[in-house]
């Protein structure tokens, strides 16, 4: 009889990136005690591993993350399980990890509940076309996991998330800047693949600082010398700070239709919203 597949499951990819999966599809990837542990220590060996730049969280079948498991709740909050519930970092705190490492959410469906902050808390998120997100806790009298609604959602769709534990669909979700890519499910993966190795080939000490410092006035690096020095080292064309010896790449060719702005300053204006990442096929 094959071993059950591990609740967790850490992948190591080439170039630089680490892909954690959380794999109980039978409860809808919900957070229980044994999940909460084994998804931190692949936090933790991601934040360890010096070879790893960037990391990608997903979830198995149709759902990224369903919240923390109900059932388990009901189970401590009835005092028939024992013992710590979890650590003391909220599993959707990534920000007290100080993993100073970008982290990718690939929503691969459902994000709902403390999925959809766990979706939040990552720093650039993808997501197939039947991905859903909402909080639906706040229908049971439940408070809404609100510091990461605040910081990257406009204030008046984060107020909207936390009173009325109602759900939107990919489309929305991207016209909300909530997610930056909508991808087809067979390439969701290989999309934020492509992601984080643009991303590592822009050097991985200044994307370390620039998920740790976050959002103005949140948690810092604390120390921001190495950056300096790193960046400072790479303008100058006297080392790479994505490998030693490297040479910065070429800049990328202006796309097709775009504008040069007449105010100078080497800057593109191209049709569409502006920095937006268009959607697949589009």
């Amino acid at each position: 009889m094959p071993e059950p597949e591990p609740i967790c499951i850490y992948e190591k990819r080439e170039p630089h990136t680490a892909i954690i999966r959380l794999n109980r599809p039978e409860k809808k990837n919900s957070i229980s005690r044994d999940l909460y542990w084994a998804l931190d220590e692949a936090w933790h060996k991601a934040k360890d591993d010096d070879d790893v730049w960037t990391i990608i969280l997903t979830g198995t079948a149709d759902t990224f993350c369903a919240g923390g498991d109900l059932k388990e709740n009901l189970a401590f909050a009835r005092g028939e399980m024992k013992g710590p519930r979890s650590g003391p970092r909220q599993y959707g705190n990534l920000r007290a990890l100080r993993m100073h490492k970008p982290v990718i959410a690939a929503i691969n469906g459902y994000a709902v509940g403390g999925g959809f902050n766990l979706a939040l808390a990552c720093d650039i998120r993808y997501c197939v076309p039947a991905a859903k997100f909402g909080c639906s806790e706040v229908r049971w009298s439940h408070m809404a996991a609100w510091p990461n609604y605040v910081c990257q959602l406009p204030t008046g769709w984060a107020y909207w998330f936390a009173l009325t534990g109602q759900m939107i669909d990919a489309d929305t979700a991207f016209r909300l800047g909530l997610v930056q890519k909508i991808c087809a499910p067979d390439k969701l993966i290989d999309d934020c693949m492509e992601l984080c190795a643009t991303i590592n080939r822009n050097g991985r000490l200044i994307a370390g600082f620039a998920v740790g410092a976050g959002p103005a006035g949140l948690v810092g690096s604390g120390d921001r010398a190495p950056y300096a020095e790193a960046s400072a080292a790479g303008i100058a064309g006297r080392c790479a700070i994505g490998g030693p010896g490297r040479t910065p790449p070429p800049p990328a060719a202006e796309p097709a239709g775009a504008a040069r702005d007449p105010a100078g300053g080497g800057t593109v204006r191209c049709p569409g919203s502006p920095g937006q990442t268009l959607r697949a096929g589009a």
